[in-house]
């Protein structure tokens, strides 16, 4: 139903929204510098070594990461439209629709990412001017972004296993647990990780979370959706059907159970939990991304090649 390039646009624009809503989260847990200076906290705040100087260290890389990752999801939408006045025509559409919408929610987490990465990339005093309004906007917007990937297969009811309300919230979860996987390896990288030792503890108790609940979401998918083939033979639940074939036992299943199941949900589920309870490796965080990451292209790669419209099952071109 869909090409490669709509599936690149769902993973990074959801890979990148979700990393906009942790950076945002976490900005939000940062004490303002008015509240540290009351409570007595010595030293150069803004330094390098100062507490407002690692948090820059962390913040500007993790909103360059979430820029990247949404801009470069733009441009996969961009490409797919075929030609640049469509594009731009998304933005001055006479009646709003999912795309035109999804265009607007992109932009706007594009532009509140670029100016936090601004803001923290520059002097000490504009940093304290933003407050608590850029991060706030950064939450929403991830969410937003986030949920639209999945609303927007949803809408397309002509494909029956695409509607369902459980798609959309298999998608925020799959994009949060992105989110965290990149915020851990931005803070490994930033050079600062044994300042933020606490942050990280709680993201990964945060991850053992999601990934719980999107395991659990992907199993009410999958469960609502064969009781649902399994109530009538209509077209539409025909077309379900030969969906759920494609998705669990045709050709390219081991993508959906090898790639989705085990790489990019039991694996970084065990990873977590192990690097709650002991003392892992300094590779762990890098593998515990690159297999969620992974999980999360494979899931939209699946279930977006596995729809099939009931016109198309009925013509036997399914």
């Amino acid at each position: 139903m869909l090409g490669e390039m709509p599936v690149w646009y769902l993973f990074l624009g959801g890979s990148g929204a979700g990393l906009l809503l942790v950076t945002g989260v976490t900005m939000l847990f940062v004490p303002s510098w008015d509240r540290m200076v009351s409570h007595g906290i010595a030293g150069d705040l803004y330094g390098v070594g100062g507490v407002y100087g690692c948090l820059a260290r962390l913040f500007v890389p993790a909103c360059a990461t979430a820029a990247v990752l949404l801009v470069v999801g733009i441009s996969c939408l961009a490409l797919d439209l075929g030609a640049t006045d469509r594009a731009v025509l998304l933005f001055f559409s006479p009646r709003l629709t999912f795309i035109s919408a999804g265009a607007w929610l992109l932009s706007a987490a594009v532009l509140v990412d670029v100016a936090l990465l601004a803001a923290w990339a520059s002097e000490p005093s504009r940093r304290r001017r933003h407050g608590r309004v850029l991060p706030i906007a950064a939450v929403l917007l991830g969410f937003a972004v986030a949920a639209y990937t999945g609303l927007l297969l949803q809408s397309l009811s002509a494909v029956p296993l695409w509607e369902t309300p459980l798609l959309p919230c298999l998608f925020v979860l799959s994009s949060l647990s992105c989110g965290v996987a990149l915020m851990v390896v931005v803070v490994k990288l930033s050079g600062v990780a044994d300042r933020f030792e606490a942050v990280v503890r709680r993201w990964e108790c945060i991850d053992v979370v999601v990934l719980l609940a999107e395991a659990a979401c992907a199993a009410g998918f999958l469960v609502m959706q064969i009781a649902c083939a399994r109530s009538g033979d209509s077209g539409t639940l025909l077309a379900l059907g030969a969906s759920l074939q494609t998705l669990l036992a045709g050709a390219d299943a081991w993508v959906f159970w090898g790639v989705f199941g085990c790489v990019g949900l039991a694996a970084p589920l065990a990873m977590a939990i192990a690097s709650i309870r002991f003392k892992p490796s300094p590779l762990v965080p890098f593998a515990q991304a690159a297999c969620a990451l992974a999980g999360a292209f494979a899931m939209r790669w699946s279930i977006t090649a596995a729809g099939v419209h009931p016109i198309l099952q009925s013509a036997g071109l399914s």
